[in-house]
């Protein structure tokens, strides 16, 4: 992270700790926010407002006078679920803590909005556990032998889906036979998995260099309005959904 001279100061209108005094206008600066700073403290606020030329890092959604460049997320979650109706899944359970960031609560919410407009005789809870690749054996402990559990789980990102997956197999069930699976993120292992991974995949290499271009044209006193840009994801189909088994270990990566 580029990092110019900054002043931390107490921040009396909120519990955080401190906030990041901007450079003089047309020098920008930089700085990280925790959680709901920006959104939550009049201080913070108030130094956006007056130095619009400052960048903040902070993992949640957009502030008004300032830029965010992000992708989407609900309508990336509602098409591979609209794929796994497709393939006759009935009783489908979102696995992830959807309220563990604003990325995975829209997630969720295509989920959900999915199955509100499809046949979902059994749409269960979330299944709540942290983004760690140990989580996937608690998500199979609560699921295997359970005769109203999924046939199906639309995971928060690839390593939930992942992890999940091998701790299925290990317990003898079937990948997508018993419980189809997907993802989202379409990070490399993704491919090389057996069953391949149906996941969404977002772009990285293009979500950097527009992040990258923007900051670059702040520090140059770029004349535009500050504001937000989504970016479209794309549902990369294997067969961990029940989609016919195909093989694109030997196609280049995609990034961008």
């Amino acid at each position: 992270m580029l990092a110019p001279p900054t002043r931390s100061t107490p921040d009396q209108d909120s519990h955080h700790s401190s906030v990041v005094t901007p450079l003089p206008p047309r020098k920008p600066a930089f700085g990280t926010a925790e959680p709901g700073v920006l959104r939550e403290s009049a201080t913070a606020q108030r130094q956006v407002a007056h130095h619009p030329n400052s960048a903040w890092m902070t993992a949640r959604p957009g502030v008004s006078g300032c830029d965010s460049r992000s992708v989407e997320n609900a309508p990336s979650t509602a098409a591979p679920t609209e794929q796994l109706n497709a393939h006759g899944r009935r009783r489908l359970f979102f696995v992830g803590d959807h309220y563990g960031s604003p990325g995975v609560q829209e997630r969720f919410r295509g989920f959900t909005h999915a199955l509100s407009s499809a046949d979902a005789s059994a749409a269960g809870a979330a299944i709540r556990v942290e983004f760690r690749e140990r989580s996937g054996a608690e998500v199979a402990a609560q699921i295997l032998g359970d005769a109203k559990g999924p046939d199906a789980l639309d995971c928060a990102n690839d390593e939930l889906a992942l992890s999940t997956m091998k701790a299925l197999q290990r317990a003898g069930a079937k990948v997508p036979d018993d419980i189809a699976n997907l993802g989202w993120d379409d990070i490399m292992a993704a491919r090389y998995v057996s069953p391949g991974l149906t996941t969404v995949r977002q772009p990285h290499f293009e979500l950097g260099r527009i992040a990258a271009t923007g900051l670059h044209e702040r520090i140059l006193g770029a004349p535009t309005a500050p504001g937000p840009r989504i970016l479209p994801t794309e549902l990369v189909l294997r067969s961990s959904c029940g989609c016919p088994e195909t093989d694109d270990r030997d196609v280049p990566w995609v990034t961008s």
